[in-house]
């Protein structure tokens, strides 16, 4: 099963974050590049075409809203067949948005932060300039918007698509995975039978 679903938002190191609690929680992970790995196996598309389908906008009533939709359901499909099995799992990337928590015992966790501090993030941590590290924050922004308007009507940040937001500004990084694994202590407090 998956207990912590990680949707990503840029440079709120969301990577680092998913490592030090699978190190910290003894959990293995799962992310949205093997998911479409084995979708790309199966439906026999290479990952960029099904990142592509999948990743930009689309209208509704198209023919490609159709394609899209079988897509989706192939990846909840994998998804579920994570959910099955007995070793406990965390998952990072887009694909968290179709775990359905209501249903599952999955602790579904969104990490934010202000914009300037996604800036100055990108800045230090991949050395680019402000206008560059502007542009790879919008271009994550409008990939990320474009899934979540698709599947929910909703912005691709909005708290009522998950259990947990943590807003991560200029706190130390530790804080934020300590917080986390309190939540997953709690969780599990809250049903024994996850233990």
């Amino acid at each position: 099963m998956i207990s912590i679903a990680l949707f990503p938002c840029t440079f709120t190191d969301g990577a680092r974050i998913v490592g030090e609690l699978s190190y910290t929680l003894e959990k293995p992970v799962y992310t949205d590049q093997m998911i479409l790995d084995m979708m790309s196996e199966q439906q026999g598309i290479a990952v960029t075409e099904l990142q592509d389908r999948l990743f930009t906008r689309t209208h509704k009533a198209s023919r490609l809203s159709f394609e899209k939709e079988k897509l989706i359901e192939c990846a909840r499909y994998f998804l579920d067949q994570i959910q099955s099995e007995a070793t406990d799992y965390l998952y990072y990337g887009f694909f968290a948005s179709l775990i359905d928590t209501s249903s599952t015992l999955t602790q579904r966790i969104l990490i934010v932060a202000d914009h300037h501090c996604r800036i100055k993030r990108a800045q230090r941590q991949e050395h680019l300039s402000e206008s560059k590290a502007k542009s790879a924050i919008h271009e994550h922004d409008v990939k990320v918007s474009c899934w979540t308007r698709f599947l929910h009507d909703r912005p691709p940040y909005h708290a009522d698509l998950f259990d947990t937001v943590i807003r991560y500004e200029c706190q130390d990084l530790f804080d934020v995975i300590t917080y986390i694994c309190m939540k997953y202590d709690a969780h599990l407090y809250e049903h024994p039978q996850l233990c």
